[in-house]
């Protein structure tokens, strides 16, 4: 599932995150929630018909800050009850989040 992030939406709905100037990011970068938020979704509408209390557990690791305007692709495996996911900037081809989300009920495999 691909989804280009916006440089407005993240202000509005997340609040405006300030970064010290020590990180040296030459411009904003996105709230690393936003984009765990946008593989939620991807989980979400992929593997639990649109609704959100299917998911039972989320878990993230924050790889890499994402840019915004930058096309975030997430990949998804189905093991049981876990949706493996990985999510990319498709620009840098570069991994910015990994983790799994675990599901109130199993999902047969399709193999």
């Amino acid at each position: 599932m691909e989804i280009k992030t916006s440089a407005h939406s993240h202000l509005s709905s997340l609040g405006r995150t300030v970064i010290p100037h020590e990180h040296m990011f030459t411009r904003p970068i996105l709230h690393d929630l936003y984009t765990l938020g946008f593989a939620a979704r991807a989980v979400i509408k992929s593997f639990c018909n649109g609704d959100p209390a299917a998911m039972q557990n989320i878990f993230g690791r924050f790889l890499l800050h994402v840019y915004p305007g930058e096309m975030l692709v997430t990949e998804m495996w189905v093991n049981g009850q876990r949706v493996q996911y990985q999510t990319k900037v498709k620009e840098r081809d570069r991994a910015v989040l990994s983790g799994y989300v675990l599901l109130k009920q199993h999902i047969p495999s399709s193999l």
